[in-house]
């Protein structure tokens, strides 16, 4: 009974535009946690309480949409399809207000090991300084663990001369 209701919750996260990592993960996370994932309550009690196994918030946030699921709310998160050309690297180093804020984009994007999208750029810039269950702030701040300011060389001409019109 239990699979059936992760299946009918993978089409509806599917129908909400999750990628296939995330739906993967969450149904990952829940089939191995071993909750009755048919009793509201007991996946409810997941939700409100502290999970100390959780480092970086993947079991908290399929719980989380698990419970909604559950109780026929809306959903959290998913990506809905963009409308449009999608913002170039450039264009987030241009639209950064602080020099350091230009820094920390052009190492995500160009000379962080993994070399992150711009979108997931945007998301650990946003909360580099947040803190919650969704360990959104311990993901950015992990990022960021081997930046050092004067490690970044910015190779664009126009993103150079905007960081040095920019202060600190």
């Amino acid at each position: 009974m239990a699979t059936a209701a992760l299946r009918h919750f993978k089409n509806i996260l599917v129908a909400n535009h999750y990628k296939p990592s995330t739906v993967g993960a969450y149904l990952h996370e829940l089939a191995n946690s071993g909750v009755n994932l048919l009793d509201k309550r007991a996946v409810h009690r997941v939700v409100c309480s502290r999970i100390f196994d959780d480092f970086h918030g993947q079991k908290f946030r399929a719980f989380l949409a698990y419970d909604r699921f559950l109780r026929n709310m809306r959903l959290p998160g998913g990506v809905s399809p963009k409308a449009g050309p999608a913002m170039t690297a450039k264009e987030f180093c241009l639209k950064q207000s602080t020099r350091e804020g230009v820094m920390r984009a052009w190492w995500l994007l160009h000379q962080h090991p993994r070399g992150y999208s711009v979108g997931t750029a945007k998301t650990y810039l946003r909360n580099l300084n947040t803190y919650n269950k969704h360990k959104d702030g311990e993901r950015a701040r992990a990022a960021f663990k081997d930046y050092t300011p004067g490690g970044v060389y910015i190779t664009d001409v126009d993103v150079l001369r905007h960081a040095k019109n920019l202060g600190m």
